[in-house]
């Protein structure tokens, strides 16, 4: 069955918007006053005593007048935001209604008679309207649009700096034997900003050309585990299947159990000593390949897959490769499958004596059961013997004279006919409900309760062994473990379903199947045994209750849906009865000729209920 490999994700662009760039329009400041000339510095006072009092800060001077501010265009307004849920209504006021008119008489019904006029319709009713309910909570407010670009009017000239206000008088230093200071003079004016120099033009140099781009990386190798092998003189090629010869590497056969041990497919080979071993994955590099198709181990020719699944007895049936197109597929080695010799028995050997009973060992595996042997051809019959000759038959005796019949009697006279008046026919009663009828249902029974005898011909798979595209995996019954040849042995399917309680009758067995091949016929054989009561009946039974046969044509193309019945004996069945079952292909029967498998989809139980 192919597993799909999980394919690397392409790494996409994580951010798609380009970046936005601004640029900030330079703010040309507004002329300022000169600055004025410092006035002259008073005569320092003699140094007053130490400690003395600092004298009060004089008053500032009052500030400029604030030149006007510059006003940019508006942005325009962003979008508005989504309107928020509405409320929920208020109750509606009840409905005034208007009494109803009277209804006119109804005109009598004649033979169907006409109808007779409507009366007319009363007034509608004209009551109030009711008040009309509260008004619901006004829905949460959207949330704001997004904010209009700022818009790009030139900035106003900054209002000229006002003169600086005079400085108040320094209070006199405390005495310190220093003179006190003389009043610093009033500050000049400060004088006007020198005018900003013009910004430089860009430079307009070319862009240089842009460089070529790098030649594209080598693809890297498909995913799957891969070995490098160094082995001198390994004499191989690419899509040799290889196994372990203690530690040489050699081509793979499936001609023998040992021979089949495959441990992987040659992918490269980088000379007569060295090449790479892919043990799984996805292999590329091969040719000639059919997609879709499966491909095995060959039993002839020893490193080399085919699509014929080897018939000989003692080979192995190894799948090893599913092609997805002609040239790779995927590696899946798959446990092998030995064609299996169906031998006559040997004659039973005398019983020795029977020794002491030795410590009970672990139970070993039970090995499958060998192919039931073709039946004896049937004797010829014996020829009938020759009839004897018939005697002569005697001669029959005269018939005896009839006797004379006597005379008949006279008719009486017929009585008068009544005259009475025929009564009305009475009125005929109305017709009763159509009672219901049988009905068909089909129970599933073909799933979790059934198992495979021992007969290793009869197994479940998914579908996806046998099928092409490899896209519906369910698991089928397969009849015959080889796609190409005719099974020889009746191989099936145990069991059990309990009857449903609408059981009435009509008991009939559903197949549906199909296969790749189209030409052939498969035989079918379905046994039963019933079982009921409670605490009454055994379920482990000997026999069988019934033993039915159908045989069906291989479809007209491959994986064609096919659906044959087989009718059953109804009175075996009654509500809540257990059924156990065996349902098999019968390779044996010489009316079997499909010379494949057979995949079984559905048993149904079909049955009419009431």
């Amino acid at each position: 069955m192919r597993e799909l490999a999980a394919g690397a994700l392409p790494f996409g662009r994580l951010f798609g918007a380009p970046a936005f760039h601004y640029v900030a329009q330079a703010i040309q400041p507004g002329g300022g006053g000169g600055t004025g000339p410092t006035g002259p510095t008073g005569p320092g006072g003699p140094t007053g005593p130490g400690g003395g009092a600092t004298g009060a800060t004089g008053a500032t001077g009052p500030s400029g007048a604030t030149g006007p501010a510059g006003t940019g265009a508006t942005g325009a307004t962003g979008p508005s935001g989504g309107t928020g849920a509405t409320g929920p209504s208020g109750a509606t006021g009840p409905a005034g209604t208007g009494a109803t008119g009277s209804t006119g008489p109804t005109g009598a019904t004649g033979v169907t008679g006409v109808t007779g006029p409507t009366g007319p319709t009363g007034a509608t009713g004209s009551g109030a309207t009711g008040a009309t309910g509260p008004t619901g909570a006004t829905g949460a407010i959207g949330p704001s649009g997004a904010t209009g670009p700022t818009g790009a009017g030139a900035t106003g000239p900054t209002g000229a700096t006002g003169s600086t206000g005079a400085t108040g008088a320094t209070g006199t230093t405390g005495a310190d034997g220093t003179g006190a200071t003389g009043p610093t003079g009033a500050t000049g004016p400060t004088g006007s900003a020198g005018a900003t120099g013009a910004t430089g033009a860009t430079g307009a140099g070319v862009t240089g050309a842009t460089g070529p781009t790098g030649a594209t990386g080598a693809t890297g190798a498909s995913g799957g585990a891969t070995l490098n092998i160094n082995q001198v003189g390994h004499g191989l090629v690419v899509g040799d299947v290889v196994r372990l010869s203690g530690t040489s590497y050699i081509k793979a056969q499936a001609n023998t159990e040992a021979n089949a041990e495959a441990v992987g497919i040659v992918s490269a080979v980088a000379d007569a000593d060295n090449f790479t071993l892919q043990v799984s994955g996805r292999i590329t590099g091969l040719s000639g390949l059919t997609a879709g198709s499966v491909y095995y181990l060959d039993d002839d020719t020893a490193g080399l897959l085919t699509l014929t699944e080897p018939p000989d007895i003692g080979d192995v049936s190894k799948p090893l490769l599913i092609a997805d197109t002609t040239t790779s597929g995927w590696i899946f080695n798959m446990r092998g499958f030995i064609n299996a010799d169906a031998g006559a028995t040997g004659a039973t050997g005398p019983t020795g004596a029977t020794g002491a009973t030795g410590a009970a060992g672990s139970a070993g595996a039970t090995g499958p059961t060998g192919a039931t042997g073709s039946a004896g051809a049937t004797g010829t019959t014996g020829a009938t013997g020759v009839t004897g000759a018939t005697g002569p038959t005697g001669a029959t005796g005269p018939t005896g004279a009839t006797g004379i019949d006597g005379a008949t009697g006279p008719t009486g006279a017929t009585g008068a006919t009544g005259s009475g008046a025929t009564g009305a026919t009475g009125a005929t009663g109305a017709t009763g409900p159509t009672g219901p009828g049988a009905t068909t249902e089909r129970l599933p029974i073909f799933g979790m309760g059934t198992s495979p005898d021992a007969t290793g011909e009869a197994y479940f798979e998914p579908y996806s062994i046998l099928a092409t595209n490899d896209v519906w995996r369910r698991l089928i019954g397969r009849f015959g473990s080889s796609n190409v040849a005719q099974p020889t042995v009746r191989a099936g399917i145990y069991g059990g379903f309990v009857v449903p309680r609408d059981y009435v009758g009509s008991a009939v067995i559903v197949i549906v199947w199909t296969a790749t091949l189209t030409s052939g016929n498969v035989v079918w054989d379905f046994e039963y045994r019933t079982v009921s009561g409670d605490d009454t009946t055994s379920l482990d039974q000997a026999g069988t209750e019934e033993s039915v046969t159908v045989t069906d044509a291989a479809p007209g193309a491959a994986n064609r849906r096919l659906e044959v019945t087989i009718n059953l004996t109804s009175g075996n069945f009654a509500a809540d009865e257990e059924v156990e079952f065996f349902f098999a292909r019968d390779g044996a029967d010489g009316a079997d000729t499909m010379a494949g498998s057979a995949i079984l989809f559905e048993l149904l139980f079909q049955y009419s209920k009431v």
